[in-house]
């Protein structure tokens, strides 16, 4: 049905993917979330809201994650798992602003799968559970949170207190100042 290059391209020295013919997960997720960051920049907060959503669910794991040790893919797959939890967090915060204590605890959650000790998720977590009222299982989570700081010798912030603002945001910078 195709030529013969039109999924790959190949010469003496290289071999690679047509991108303009091939659908590549991580192109995808990488230009939705490069495509958020410029609607921000222009000032759109629902164009870019939308794009990190998109972004976010096109986000399938790390790349090549069933082959770590390919030197090749090592970049690209630090940079797709970076701008993942960069958006992760805006999503997170957002939810903590708009009081969606939920919607925080997921995204901290799936940030702390990606990297377990990733001090402001763990905090950002706490703090969404405490404004939810969850206060045991924020006490559970800031306990895991300070056994993972003590396994790379940096001391863990303060328990996050409840103010009158109630979004994680402002209970992270209550903690913070701690």
């Amino acid at each position: 049905r195709h030529p013969a290059e039109w999924f790959v391209s190949a010469d003496k020295s290289a071999i690679g993917l047509d991108l303009d013919h091939v659908e590549l997960d991580v192109e995808l997720f990488l230009s939705a979330a490069a495509d958020a960051t410029r609607l921000a920049r222009n000032g759109d907060a629902g164009g870019a809201r939308a794009s990190r959503e998109l972004a976010e669910s096109l986000y399938g794991g790390d790349f090549l994650e069933e082959d770590p040790y390919e030197d090749w893919a090592v970049g690209l797959r630090e940079e797709a798992q970076a701008t993942y939890i960069s958006l992760a967090r805006t999503l997170a915060e957002d939810a903590a602003a708009a009081g969606d204590a939920d919607g925080a605890t997921r995204f901290y959650l799936r940030i702390l799968e990606r990297d377990p000790f990733d001090e402001g998720a763990h905090l950002g977590l706490v703090a969404a559970l405490v404004a939810a009222g969850r206060h045991g299982e924020a006490r559970r989570r800031y306990a895991f949170y300070a056994t993972k700081m003590e396994e790379i010798s940096v001391e863990a912030a303060p328990f996050p207190a409840a103010g009158p603002a109630s979004g994680g945001a402002a209970l992270i910078a209550s903690a913070r100042r701690s």
